[in-house]
Order: structure tokens, then C-alpha cells, then sequence
């Protein structure tokens, strides 16, 4: 779900048909980390913003740092910010913009060597849907989109229960020896 949607096609495009998964399914995944980052400082995601900076904040400073970066995590204002003052250099990438490009999932899309199902909503608030209505879905046949005009971020509420779980189940029952 979400960014751990974005991890696993990068995951399974590296580690290729010899990994230990069979079947992915990713929900709601920023496939292009610029764009959804930058969404994030849209005014109508204010509280989210700040709920999620504050998090990130707490994580960083939850284990091992220097000064340095304790005073850069504690400054940082924005996700955009924190990402190019402190996940960016933390991981051996010059900026955010960097980071970003090297680790958006689209890269790795066309390697995922699996049965994977691709759930995302146009109307995602914090996701925008442009990298997936640009990216040629039938490059690699293992990929099956789903993309639906309503759902918000993981959200696909519909007459019992999310409609995603119940999409989930179908695809892994269809694609599961």
C-alpha cells in the first residue's frame, strides 16, 4: 500500500524471478515520488502534510544521528525539504531530486517479473495519476492495472467493504497455483 506499493516494484524488478515472491499487488503507490511529494504541499493536503512531516521527523530522530542531522530534521519544514536535507544525503544521493528520479517505482515497472495487480485512483489526493495514465502498461505483461476514477488514496470503499480487498482476492485466486 501507498509507499510500501512503490518499494515492492522496485523490489521485485531488482531482485528478479529468483525472489521468493510469486504474486504483488500494489494499492495506491506514488509510481513517481516528485510529483507526489510536491502534491503533498498542496493546501487541501495541509494536515495530512503536517501529520506525515511530524512522523518522519520522529523516525529519524528515533535512532542513531548526528548533530548535523538532528538540527536538519528538526528545521525541515516541508516532506520535500526533509527529503533533500536528510533521506536524500543519509542514502548517498545528492538531493531530493535525485533520490527521487534513481528510486521512482515507473523505472522499474517494466522489470517486475511477476503476476502483479496495480490499483490506483485518479481522484488520489496525494498521489496523481499521471505517471500511470503515461506509462505503456502492455510493455510487460505481468502488470495488470486497475485505475478507477474514485478511491482517494487507498480508499476504494464501495457495498461490502472496500472493493480493493475483494479485487485483491479475485487477482490472487486467478494468478495462485
Amino acid at each position: 500500500y501507498s509507499l510500501g506499493g512503490a518499494m515492492l516494484a522496485k523490489y521485485l524488478a531488482e531482485e528478479g524471478a529468483a525472489g521468493p515472491v510469486r504474486a504483488a499487488v500494489m494499492v495506491s503507490a506514488p509510481i513517481d515520488l516528485a510529483p507526489a511529494a510536491h502534491r503533498f504541499l498542496a493546501p487541501r493536503n495541509r494536515v495530512y502534510h503536517r501529520a506525515m512531516l511530524a512522523w518522519m521527523k520522529r523516525e529519524a530522530l528515533a535512532g542513531p544521528a548526528t548533530e548535523a542531522e538532528w538540527t536538519t530534521v528538526r528545521e525541515a519544514r516541508t516532506l520535500v525539504e526533509f527529503d533533500d536535507r536528510f533521506s536524500a544525503p543519509r542514502n548517498g544521493f545528492a538531493g531530493a531530486a535525485e533520490y527521487y528520479e534513481r528510486c521512482k517505482a515507473v523505472r522499474f515497472l517494466g522489470g517486475v517479473p511477476v503476476p502483479t495487480l496495480v490499483l490506483h485512483a485518479r481522484d488520489d489526493p496525494w498521489v496523481p495519476a499521471a505517471a500511470y495514465e503515461a506509462f505503456d502498461w502492455a510493455k510487460n505483461p505481468n502488470l495488470t492495472l486497475a485505475l478507477s476514477d474514485g478511491g482517494g488514496h487507498v480508499g476504494f470503499h464501495g457495498w461490502g467493504g472496500p472493493w480493493h480487498d475483494r479485487a485483491i482476492r479475485a487477482f490472487l485466486d486467478r494468478v495462485s497455483p
